[in-house]
């Protein structure tokens, strides 16, 4: 009789820890975790509008963006809208070599020899980071 006792009691304290135990439920998943959202893009300048145009130039690489950059160019050495390198290296004067120097590049990307327009880019892009880099320049 005791045997029967101690086996009902343990049976009973087994089928209690049994039920306490967490169980997997078929048929009802947890729903999966959220994928974590993506990193912000970085912001783009809006102070800069060179910087925009250099970074719309090396994505695209064509001559409107092209054109673009060398308004921008021209703008900042002095010249008017529609002005030619001459009007805007006269705007310009001696007061800046290294602006001087980036628009003289692009217009020989623009208007040289299509053959050579890939290094005359490459060219460009080293100018204008120096430039964009320069204190006086930057912002």
């Amino acid at each position: 009789m005791r045997f029967a006792v101690v086996v009902i009691a343990g049976a009973a304290l087994l089928i209690l820890i049994f039920l306490r135990l967490p169980r997997k439920r078929r048929g009802m998943r947890s729903p999966p975790e959220p994928a974590p959202a993506p990193a912000p893009a970085p912001p783009r300048s809006r102070s800069d509008p060179l910087r925009d145009a250099v970074a719309a130039f090396r994505v695209r690489g064509d001559d409107t963006s092209l054109d673009a950059l060398r308004n921008l160019l021209f703008a900042r050495a002095g010249a008017q809208p529609g002005a030619t390198l001459t009007d805007a290296l006269h705007a310009l004067g001696a007061r800046d070599p290294a602006l001087a120097r980036a628009m003289a590049i692009a217009e020989r990307v623009r208007f040289g020899p299509q053959a050579g327009r890939a290094n005359a880019a490459d060219d460009l892009f080293a100018a204008l980071d120096a430039l964009l880099h320069d204190p006086v320049h930057a912002g």
